[in-house]
């Protein structure tokens, strides 16, 4: 079921990404500063929505891979555990 569902979804982000370049086929210019970029609006639009995708992914992972503050005890650990009175 799981495996439906990732498949349904990556489909309809590449129909919207297709979509979403069919509605904007203008070129735009990206001036950054001694070096410019043109293509079309919605290339543009994937490439920012992919970048921040990708930022926002490595925040994350992060905050999932960063060692935790060693003063605060996890849930269902017992800092004084094995230890006399």
């Amino acid at each position: 079921m799981r495996r439906l569902a990732s498949t349904l979804l990556a489909l309809l982000v590449l129909l919207a990404g297709g979509a979403l370049g069919l509605l904007n086929p203008d070129p735009v210019t990206v001036d950054l500063y001694g070096w410019s970029l043109r293509l079309p609006l919605g290339v543009l639009l994937w490439l920012a929505v992919l970048a921040g995708a990708l930022i926002a992914g490595a925040v994350w992972a992060a905050g999932r891979l960063w060692p935790r503050e060693r003063g605060t005890p996890r849930a269902g650990h017992d800092s004084d555990a094995g230890l006399g009175p």
